[in-house]
């Protein structure tokens, strides 16, 4: 059901472990100077993946604690006191200034909770020219809702007729397309995939009452697609509890009307959303291959359907009348028997009034079976 999404949204915890190559835009020698009296936050400055991930370029809404241990490349073989500036190739040589390439981050759903315990770089292993880092972490699960058994009334968050929905989307996509863009949402709490009309409105900005939010990563010349309440599906839950409702997420695609590309994709956290019925304000920041490519605000509420008087279904088992079907059998015996023949149709009729004695039974249930058929018909 996810698999159209990228890996940061598909798990509740992602962990990207690696030599990951970002450098340090800064002079060798004053990377060395900074070693030298463990100015290691003077240096995250010059760190080419935090500015990236500053600008939305690269592992969007990544974490990663504090570095304070040195560089982890480029390392002597067989040492730890000295980096090697100068790397010897058949193509050239290349100048390499001591950087944190191997890195660890980690990806969170929103309010799951996780603590970086440990952050620290292994300067005992000296067999390769890159030094062992190390994380450690303490994370949270979800857990999975349970329904109470109490059935007292004050306890009891389960309603019929809860809906979720959302009175108006606007949202903006860094892109040329001049395609018309839907809304698609996808939830363990829903089935299937509700999706929106495409929208029938392009806007030059956000409305008033959806500009309180500070627009970011370069989004302020984008047009504004835009959805009113007739163009957004209502959202059933499979359980329409607020507890189980308030537990998990609404992912949400923004993609082209009839290709289907997606041009952006985010997380709606349905925890603060579901304590009232009044509707509130939400802002997603889209992503496309780990890159900021969008924004999407809007409004959003539980709600519940107008009671309507419940109405007694056409066709049921009472539409069978009791002293009717007496009747009936009656009716059948005494045509079954000989006695209720003039004598001239002899043996005739008596056969005639035996068979369809037999092929209508007296036995009720095939009355009924046969009511019940048409009924269901």
């Amino acid at each position: 059901k996810f698999s159209s999404f990228g890996l940061p949204l598909r798990f509740d915890h992602l962990f990207w472990i690696g030599d990951l190559n970002y450098r340090l835009d800064c002079e060798y020698r004053e990377v060395l100077d900074r070693i030298r009296v463990a100015d290691y936050s003077g240096l995250m400055k010059y760190d080419q993946l935090k500015q990236q991930q500053k600008c939305g370029n690269v592992f969007y809404d990544f974490k990663e604690a504090d570095i304070n241990f040195p560089p982890s490349y480029r390392y002597k073989r067989g040492s730890r006191d000295d980096y090697v500036y100068i790397k010897y190739k058949t193509t050239g040589n290349v100048h390499n200034v001591p950087s944190y390439c191997d890195r660890i981050l980690l990806h969170s759903l929103p309010q799951l909770k996780q603590t970086q315990t440990g952050y620290f770089c292994n300067l005992q292993y000296k067999a390769s020219d890159h030094a062992p880092v190390i994380a450690t972490y303490q994370v949270s699960t979800r857990t999975q809702y349970v329904s109470s058994k109490n059935t007292d009334t004050e306890n009891d968050h389960s309603d019929d007729s809860l809906k979720i929905r959302f009175p108006i989307i606007q949202a903006k996509i860094k892109t040329n397309s001049p395609d018309r863009f839907c809304v698609k949402f996808f939830s363990y709490l829903l089935e299937g995939t509700p999706t929106s009309k495409p929208a029938p409105r392009v806007l030059a900005e956000y409305d008033d009452e959806l500009s309180s939010f500070p627009v970011q990563y370069g989004l302020s010349k984008c047009d504004v697609s835009y959805w009113g309440a007739a163009d957004i599906p209502e959202l059933e839950p499979i359980l329409p509890n607020r507890d189980y409702i308030s537990n998990d997420y609404i992912f949400i695609q923004v993609v082209s009307h009839g290709s289907e590309e997606c041009y952006g994709q985010g997380i709606l956290t349905m925890q603060d959303k579901v304590k009232t019925d009044t509707v509130q304000p939400f802002s997603v920041v889209l992503r496309l291959h780990d890159e900021v490519c969008g924004e999407l605000r809007g409004k959003v509420c539980l709600s519940r359907n107008p009671v309507h008087e419940s109405r007694p279904p056409l066709f049921t088992d009472q539409l069978i009348n009791p002293d009717w079907t007496s009747n009936m059998q009656a009716s059948t015996r005494s045509l079954a028997s000989p006695g209720a023949r003039s004598s001239a149709s002899g043996s005739s009729s008596s056969s005639r009034s035996h068979n369809w004695s037999n092929e209508y039974s007296t036995d009720d249930h095939v009355l009924r079976s046969f009511t019940q058929g048409y009924n269901q018909t």
